[in-house]
């Protein structure tokens, strides 16, 4: 018993058990299973509408193409039917690729408006605040973050699956592009923390704090998406049998299992932070009735 107290006593303990409350009190998962929904539904249309914009300006082909690039982070699965669509849409006739610019980005813009809404309200049950925004300021910060994450997105996409293409057309030097090639993974990781940062800064209705550029939440929920998409796209590459037991929708489920693996490290960052900030409220308490005390 006396080694519990002592246990019970060290700060990280502590912490540990309130991120454990915390989670299973928030029903996370649950609540990324609503988020990853609504950006499974973006995704089509986001596609269709990146693809149908470069087909403006270049062949569309060249960009379907590339999607094989994202192996590393996408399942063989989800990875195929994002290229099967993508290659119907780089098929199609160039009016049709005009309209489907219009289309595709107001289709990509309520889908994933609904999908930041479902995590603005996830957020607000990891900080644990009530939604007290007005609904031109909710819809207002809803919209800028879908915006913030379809730019972090084309930037993705951009370095991962079109830089090294671009490099291979323009015949750069084998050693030069593969230093550029290995910089841009820290890059997009320091372009996730600081997306993720303003997403935990303004999603939450809470009283806005100090900007800051780091916080732990933000460099572990980044860290374990990476982590976690290749650990996932290696485990259903070499063990998954989701088509035996889904049949034609194995695919699907697989993106979708995509889609809340990647909601749920977003969440789990923001319970990080909010233990954080728990934790310190209470060493603050307890600091200051001691003082009393004594």
């Amino acid at each position: 018993m006396e080694l519990l107290d002592k246990m019970m006593g060290k700060p990280a303990v502590r912490y540990g058990l309130r991120f454990y409350e915390n989670i299973e009190n928030d029903n996370i998962g649950l609540l990324a299973a609503g988020v990853a929904f609504y950006f499974f539904l973006a995704a089509f249309p986001a596609i269709g509408a990146l693809i149908s914009l470069y087909g403006l300006f270049s062949d569309p082909a060249f960009i379907t193409n590339q999607f094989q690039n994202l192996d590393n982070f996408l399942p063989p699965e989800s990875l195929k039917i994002l290229a099967d669509q993508a290659l119907s849409i780089s098929s199609t006739s160039g009016t049709a690729l005009g309209l489907g610019v219009i289309v595709g980005l107001l289709l990509t813009i309520y889908s994933t408006t609904k999908g930041v809404k479902a995590l603005m309200t996830g957020l607000n049950v990891a900080y644990n605040e009530k939604e007290k925004r007005n609904f031109v300021v909710l819809n207002y910060t809803s919209f800028i973050l879908t915006f913030v994450m379809l730019v972090y997105m084309i930037f993705a996409l951009t370095m991962i699956a079109i830089m090294p293409a671009v490099f291979s057309f323009l015949h750069i030097p084998q050693s030069v592009s593969t230093t550029l090639l290995a910089a841009r993974w820290p890059l997009l990781t320091v372009c996730a923390i600081i997306g993720l940062q303003i997403v935990y800064y303004y999603a939450p209705s809470h009283t806005t704090p100090r900007w800051r550029w780091f916080s732990w939440g933000a460099l572990i929920a980044a860290l374990f998406w990476l982590g976690a998409s290749s650990l996932f796209s290696l485990f259903v590459s070499n063990f998954g049998n989701y088509n035996e037991t889904y049949g034609s929708l194995g695919a699907v489920a697989v993106l979708l299992l995509w889609f809340w693996l990647s909601a749920l490290t977003i969440l789990i960052g923001a319970e990080v932070n909010a233990s954080l900030v728990t934790y310190r409220r209470e060493k603050i308490s307890l600091a200051e009735a001691s003082g009393e005390s004594s």
